[in-house]
């Protein structure tokens, strides 16, 4: 309230003074319902967005239920899964014995009941099929191989997958030589990694198969960089050790703007970035962990985990299904995910996925080029193993970009024909031709034998060769200026590329 009139205040006074005040306090009333207005329409669309989060989650919920019934038709397949599933501990090694086979029917055209059956007779589980176990008479003294043998001619890979990610996990690795070769992908088929490929990879690398492993490593390794093109190398070399532009920055002369040079800078551009590809690459190579950029480091929540365990694709691999439920299982498994997301508001992950991808080669094996971590030592040794020659080849190529100087600038100069500035010649013959030139335009334009008319060419003879002379003195300096940035990036590249090259010269000693 505005309070009673004072004594000496006149009335006016008064009602200016009630009014500002009145005024002042309907201000703040409305600016405290405006807030409260605002607090409540935050919370309605908080609300609404709530109430779409869960509608959405229940669609999701019902279609995934639509599509589990559905799949019960393929019970058979579901009960081998639920075995494999229920015995996963004792088949990886981690406890308990080995199962019988006797709960594992067979389904036609599915590998996976015949590769768990021809699994537990490799490492000697107990009991033999039965009757009515779907596999026929006699077949219950089937022997582990034949076993196999059916389920590599039903699905040879996930076959062999399957077989080596189970040894490899159970520590009995040494038997699972005859699939190595068959688990990894054709070098034609890997044009990115998928997590299956990628566990086997650091099985094998980490001696789990022992040597057959890592020789089987080193020769699929070899055919995949012999398919890397050394751009694809460049491009993973710069975005885990790239940064912001090479070329410094030029000081904005008003004498010399009109003076630079797009093409060159370009060049020069091209020339710093392949001078710091190949320091980052000597750093790889000693060991320094690059400078991280937001493109390294940036990581989607979908994407899976670099190094995958084998028990991981064991249960990815099976989980799969038979052929008629992939699609369905799969398309039940993102919508029970997507159900998860909007309801409970989290940030899960999609379900994994054997075959998803888990980057290109190139960027795989220079990630682990990088790793310098301590418990990483082996996986930088085999992508040094893997990557020696390209690398080299790379090197050489990145080298080769740095050693073109700048030797041309073309100069725009008023009254004459742009002018190609050549560094091999001398400033006083290019002067003393552009005089001439210029000596021989005025005369052409201006012809005439008197006095006057002499002077006045006199005059502007002097005043286009100062102006010309002036602007190719400045073009000199920023050739030799674009010259000297040259030569500090060929400089610095070579010294790299000696380093570089020193490091793979030792590896490939084994001195390194």
């Amino acid at each position: 309230m505005t309070g009673r009139r004072g004594y000496f205040e006149s009335e006016d006074a008064y009602v200016r003074r009630a009014t500002e005040a009145a005024t002042s306090a309907a201000a703040d009333a409305d600016a405290r319902l405006a807030g409260q207005i605002r607090t409540t329409d935050g919370r309605i669309n908080a609300l609404a967005a709530r109430v779409e989060g869960l509608s959405q989650a229940f669609d999701a919920f019902l279609d995934a239920a639509a599509l589990r019934r559905e799949c019960e038709q393929y019970w058979s397949a579901a009960a081998v899964r639920g075995f494999v599933r229920a015995h996963l501990g004792a088949l990886s090694g981690r406890g308990g014995a080995v199962p019988a086979v006797g709960g594992v029917a067979d389904v036609p055209g599915y590998w996976l009941p015949a590769a768990v059956r021809g699994l537990i007779a490799l490492l000697g589980g107990g009991g033999g099929g039965g009757e009515g176990d779907g596999y026929g008479e006699g077949v219950q003294d089937s022997t582990a191989a034949e076993l196999l043998a059916e389920a590599t001619r039903r699905d040879a890979y996930r076959t062999a997958v399957f077989l080596v990610a189970v040894l490899g996990a159970r520590g009995a690795g040494a038997e699972a030589e005859p699939w190595l070769r068959v688990a990894l992908p054709k070098v034609a088929d890997a044009a990115e990694l998928t997590l299956a490929t990628r566990c086997l990879w650091l099985a094998y690398g980490a001696g789990a198969y022992g040597p057959a492993g890592r020789a089987v490593l080193s020769e699929w390794l070899g055919g995949l960089t012999a398919s890397v093109e050394s751009g694809e190398l460049e491009k993973a070399l710069d975005a885990l050790g790239g940064g912001s532009d090479p070329l410094p920055r030029q000081a904005d002369d008003p004498r010399i703007r009109n003076l630079r040079s797009k093409a060159v800078e370009d060049s020069l551009r091209d020339a710093a970035v392949a001078g710091r590809s190949l320091a980052t690459l000597y750093d790889a190579l000693n060991g320094t962990p690059p400078r991280p950029t937001a493109d390294a480091a940036a990581q989607d929540h979908d994407t899976p985990a670099p190094n995958p365990s084998l028990e991981t694709l064991i249960t990815a691999l099976v989980e799969e299904g038979s052929t008629p439920e992939i699609e369905l299982l799969r398309r039940a498994a993102e919508l029970e995910a997507r159900a998860r997301r909007s309801a409970l508001r989290d940030d899960s992950p999609q379900p994994v996925v054997w075959t998803m991808s888990v980057g290109l080669p190139a960027g795989v094996l220079l990630a682990d080029l990088f790793d310098t971590a301590e418990a990483a030592a082996g996986r930088r040794t085999t992508a040094l193993n893997a990557l020696a020659r390209p690398l080299a080849t790379l090197a050489d190529a990145l080298l080769a970009r740095t050693t073109e100087l700048p030797t041309t600038l073309t100069v725009s100069i008023p009254w004459q024909p742009p002018i190609v500035l050549d560094h091999a010649t001398p400033l006083a013959q290019t002067l003393a031709t552009v005089h001439a030139d210029i000596q021989r335009a005025v005369e052409a334009d201006s012809p005439g034998s008197g006095r006057r008319q002499a002077e006045a060419n006199r005059r502007r003879v002097e005043e286009q060769r100062q102006i010309a002379s002036d602007r190719l003195g400045d073009a000199v300096e920023v050739l030799a200026d674009y010259r000297r940035q040259g030569e500090e990036i060929h400089t610095g590249a070579k010294q790299a590329y000696d380093a570089v090259m020193s490091l793979l010269g030792s590896h490939a000693e084994g001195t390194l």
